[in-house]
This record gives C-alpha cells, sequence and structure tokens, in this order.
C-alpha cells in the first residue's frame, strides 16, 4: 500500500511540472525563434536602410556636381573656355578659376569619403580641372585611366560605376576608389562633350561598415546593378565571399543560404534609385545561439524536475504517511459503523480557509486584469486612430511642398499666388495638428478642405473644378477630421489628373434619417472591373491598396470610429469616372 501512494504522488508531483514545462520549453523555442527572426528583420531592415542612406549620399555629389558644371551655362562657358586656352590671360577667367578650383578642393576635403574629382571638357590640350591641382594635363597626370573609361562609354547617360585603383607615384600604395561617372551634354548633341568623375574612397565605407554596432560576426557587403562588389567591411571573409554573394536570392528579405555546410541568414535592400544591393549576412548558429541555449535549459530543468518531484514525494509520503494511515483506518472503521474513532479525528479548517481565500484573490485579480486588458485595448484603438489621422500628413505634405518648389522656380518679383499657396497651406497643417478631438463641423472640414483645392488649382491650373451640393443644415453635424482631403485627393490624382482635357469633382453631402452620406463622383479615367474589385477586397481586409494610400486610411479611421455602423461603396468605369459613397451615422 505505501508503494504504491509512493509511486501515485510521484506522478502526481512530477507529471504536472514536466507537461509545463515541456510545453513551455516548445513554445519558447518557437516564440524566440519567431522573435529573434522578427526582430532581427527589423533591425537589419533600418540598419541596412540607414546604410543607404549614407552610401547613397555620393549620388547627391554626383548630381551637385553635376548641377554646378553640368546645367549653369555661366560655369559650362568659362570652363570650356578656360580649359581651350593654353594660357590664362584675362582677370575674369583666373577669377573664375580660383573659385572653381577652391569649390572642388573644399567639396573633397569636407568630405572624408571623397577621394578627388575631376571636371572635363573636350579640348585640344586634353586639360582638365581636378579637386588636387586646379587644371592639369592629362598626359602629365599620374591618373588617366577614367579618361580612357570615358572614351569608351561615350553614349551612357546615366550615373556609371567602376571601380579603379590609383596610385600617386610609382613606390606609393595605390588608392581603392569607386569612381562615378556623369557625362556631360550640350542641347541636341547625342555625344558628351566632357564628363564629371567623382573617385570616392572605398576604404571610408569599408571602415563605416565595419563600425557597424550590430551582431557578433554580422558582415555587410554593397553590389553594383550587375551584382558586382562596390563595398565590404573590413573585417569580412574574404575567402566565401563570392560563393555566399552568388547564391543571394533577388526574392525575399530574408533567406538561408549554405556555404561549405555552413548555414547564413542573408537580407537585403535593393535601392530603387541606384539599383545597389545592400547585404547583411550572419551565421545562422551565431543568430539563433539564444533558442539552442533555451532548448539546452529545458532539458536540464526536465531532469532536475524528476528529480525535485522524488525528493518532495518522499519527504512529503515520510511527513504525511502516518496521518494517510490514520485516515485509511478511520475511513475502513466508518466503513464498518465505528464512528467513535471518526469523530475523533481533528480536522483543520484553516486550510479550506486558505483555499477559499486564494481562490477569492485569483478572482479578485481576474477581474482587475481584465480591466487593465480593456484599458489597454482602448488605448491601443485611440493609438491606431491617431496614428491613421497622421499618416496621410507626410504624404500631402511632401506633394504640396513639392508644388510650392516648382512654382517658387518659376515665378520671381513681388507678392503672388505663392503666398496664397502658402497661407492655405498653413491653414491646413494648423487644422490637421490641433485639436486632437476625433470629430469637427462639417462646414470647418469643407473650409479646410477648399483650402487644399486652392492649392491643387494652382498647381493643375484649369485642369480640373469641385462643385459643391451641401445643404445649410449640414454645415454643424460632425464629421471626422481630415476625411473630404483624402477623397478629393484620391480622385484628382488617380481620375482627373491622367485624364486628357479638363475634368470636375462633385462633392455632395446630405443627411438622411440618422445618417450622413457623403458621395465625391469625378469624370477621370476611372478603374477597370478587375481593378475595382481588388480595391474593394483589399478595402474589406484592411490592407493598404496600391496607390490608394488615402482612401484606406478613410476607411480605417471609419472603421475604428463606428466599428461596423458605417459603409463605403465604389462605383467606377473606364474613360467615365469614379463614385466614392460614405455613410455613417449621426452622434
Amino acid at each position: 500500500m505505501y508503494r504504491k501512494l509512493f509511486v501515485k504522488n510521484l506522478l502526481i508531483f512530477t507529471v504536472p511540472l514536466l507537461i509545463p514545462l515541456i510545453l513551455l520549453g516548445t513554445l519558447t523555442q518557437y516564440i524566440t525563434n519567431k522573435y529573434v527572426k522578427t526582430s532581427f528583420t527589423k533591425s537589419n531592415l533600418a540598419v541596412l536602410g540607414q546604410v543607404q542612406n549614407n552610401v547613397e549620399t555620393i549620388l547627391d555629389e554626383i548630381n551637385s556636381l553635376y548641377l554646378h558644371y553640368g546645367v549653369t551655362y555661366d560655369v559650362k562657358y568659362d570652363l570650356t573656355e578656360a580649359l581651350n586656352s593654353k594660357q590664362i590671360s584675362s582677370y575674369q577667367s583666373r577669377r573664375f578659376l580660383s573659385v572653381s578650383s577652391s569649390y572642388l578642393y573644399t567639396e573633397s576635403t569636407a568630405k572624408p569619403y571623397i577621394h578627388s574629382i575631376y571636371v572635363y571638357f573636350d579640348n585640344p590640350y586634353g586639360q582638365f580641372l581636378s579637386s588636387g591641382g586646379g587644371i592639369v594635363q592629362l598626359d602629365q597626370f599620374y591618373d588617366k585611366d577614367w579618361y580612357e573609361s570615358f572614351q569608351n562609354n561615350p553614349s551612357d547617360k546615366t550615373v556609371r560605376v567602376e571601380s579603379r585603383s590609383i596610385r600617386n607615384s610609382s613606390a606609393g600604395k595605390p588608392a581603392e576608389v569607386l569612381s562615378l561617372y556623369q557625362n556631360i551634354y550640350s542641347s541636341g548633341n547625342e555625344q558628351p562633350i566632357g564628363v564629371i568623375v567623382l573617385n570616392v574612397d572605398k576604404s571610408y565605407f569599408a571602415k563605416a561598415l565595419d563600425k557597424i554596432d550590430t551582431h557578433r560576426k554580422q558582415e555587410f557587403f554593397i553590389l553594383d546593378q550587375d551584382n558586382n562588389l562596390l563595398f565590404q567591411a573590413i573585417s569580412a571573409d574574404s575567402k566565401k565571399t563570392g560563393t555566399l554573394l552568388s547564391k543571394i536570392n533577388d526574392e525575399g528579405f530574408y533567406s538561408t543560404v549554405t556555404v561549405n555546410k555552413r548555414s547564413f541568414v542573408v537580407s537585403h535592400i535593393n535601392s530603387s534609385r541606384s539599383g545597389w544591393k545592400y547585404i547583411s549576412v550572419i551565421p545562422e548558429k551565431r543568430l539563433y545561439r539564444t533558442p539552442h541555449e533555451l532548448t539546452r535549459l529545458t532539458v536540464l530543468l526536465g531532469l532536475l524536475s524528476l528529480l525535485l518531484g522524488f525528493a518532495i514525494t518522499f519527504v512529503f509520503m515520510r511527513r504525511n504517511h502516518a496521518r494517510v494511515q490514520e485516515l485509511i483506518s478511520i475511513v475502513r472503521a466508518a466503513e464498518k459503523d465505528e464512528y467513535p474513532q471518526a469523530a475523533q479525528v481533528p480536522f483543520q479548517d484553516d486550510e479550506y480557509g486558505y483555499i477559499a481565500h486564494n481562490v477569492i484573490k485569483s478572482f479578485i485579480t481576474q477581474h482587475q486584469l481584465k480591466l487593465m486588458l480593456s484599458e489597454k485595448k482602448l488605448r491601443l484603438q485611440q493609438a491606431q486612430y491617431l496614428a491613421l489621422t497622421s499618416q496621410m500628413n507626410p504624404h500631402f505634405l511632401f506633394n504640396t511642398l513639392s508644388t510650392i518648389y516648382w512654382k517658387v522656380v518659376a515665378l520671381t518679383g513681388g507678392p503672388n499666388e505663392v503666398n496664397r499657396m502658402i497661407e492655405n497651406l498653413s491653414n491646413i497643417l494648423k487644422y490637421a495638428l490641433d485639436l486632437p478631438g476625433k470629430t469637427v463641423p462639417m462646414e470647418k472640414e469643407i473650409s479646410q478642405t477648399r483650402s487644399y483645392i486652392e492649392i491643387q488649382k494652382v498647381r493643375y491650373q484649369d485642369k480640373f473644378d469641385v462643385l459643391w451640393k451641401v445643404p445649410p443644415e449640414i454645415h454643424p453635424l460632425p464629421v471626422i477630421k481630415m476625411l473630404l482631403q483624402p477623397l478629393i485627393e484620391n480622385s484628382l490624382y488617380h481620375g482627373i489628373k491622367e485624364k486628357a482635357g479638363p475634368g470636375f469633382i462633385k462633392v455632395k453631402i446630405a443627411k438622411r434619417h440618422s445618417m450622413i452620406h457623403i458621395t465625391i463622383v469625378d469624370n477621370g479615367i476611372g478603374m477597370r472591373t478587375s481593378r475595382l474589385q481588388e480595391v474593394k477586397k483589399l478595402l474589406e481586409l484592411g490592407e493598404f491598396p496600391s496607390g490608394h494610400v488615402g482612401l484606406s486610411n478613410v476607411y480605417n479611421r471609419l472603421k475604428l470610429m463606428y466599428d461596423s455602423r458605417f459603409s463605403i461603396r465604389l462605383w467606377s468605369k473606364i474613360n467615365w469616372g469614379t463614385v466614392i459613397e460614405i455613410a455613417y451615422p449621426i452622434e
């Protein structure tokens, strides 16, 4: 009897310990792996994005040089005249060369990643402007390879990249550079009349990649659009680099590559601007070291649980065996109707009181947790609403500032319509960022939308007109802030802008029973039936249709505000236009 009870208690103590431990270990392994992958992907995406932004500043440099030397007529003319003269005699030409030389020298010395800059225009003396020595002759200059490369690529109108070695002297160590070529053309000429060469110090970016504070043994590489290696971290293992990079799959940000029976986690992003690839490589064993250690720890804890269960059972049995035997004897005596012996058993009601106390405490704790969960859910909805409200502001601000920029370039002199654009933009931004409440009077929403329309009318001239049909009784009714502007923008950018000839947008707002109905009609290019169905389906799933961020923004804010008590309906026909109808309750 004692042995049977001991085995039973051993199972009671060990199985409840082992089952949660095994489940916890398995779930921990799964969740940790998923977390490591997700966390690594997010952090790596941010790091690679930062590397991309830092590296592609060199493209901004070549563009800046091209705007100065390849576009500005006076600079092109003066520099061409200077290069076509064997000796500079005029004061104006000498001053221009002095300023241009100082400009190139300042550019190359102020930015540590620039090795040198050359500006060349066709001339009979083979002369060019160098950041290190002013005007020099090609046959007397130590670096001539760039000229031959320029001659071999006369029709390349894009920024071309080439890895080169520049040796200042026969005894000196060559400098490894990345040369960016930007051909210069004259009006109506298909052949270049010159070239700007920006030599970037590869060791600078290699050191920068090597200093990135990430995982241990993580390496970074930068490839051009033809998968040629441009930069790599100094600590990168060159023996496996070629094999590893050749196996990288262009599809997907995150992948696993095996080289010499070793697995590596590879993540990369492609630059839409330059076509370069920014690649991160880390050994899979290093990345998932923590989950592996958790697995080993789970096994050790399982063995410890067995030993602990055995010890607890042994101690418990020794302490309670006599009482169990006494209880058994009492039960057996009770079966024989020997109640006097059973009445002598001392029952400890405090244990039941303790259990009841803990049960009540558990219910109270559970109730508090539910309240906290509800409060967090409400805060999450508020945060989602604020995030969705502010989501369209950068998108709209970018387009508006771009319009103002080009308008300022086109206009000169005193006050003009640009001032009105800036004033309207200020009103819209103040309205978007002021008053954190969810709804505003319809009259105020319409006023701010008209400011947006005035800005777009300046940009598109007589391209479109907006017709309003809003009864006066609608003006005080509530509406979600910044609701109309994304819908007007959607009609303008996806309908009217692509349409040949002028167009119109009609806004109709009406009250029917306890609902407000907003209808936006445009006579733009419309959508095909397949595209319309795709947009509707993505909206129902809460996803952002490509190119329709404003519409998705409105849909999600209405859903957060009114749950299922609103509706959005779309109609569209190719070359006829699009209709958007929104209905929501008056609260």
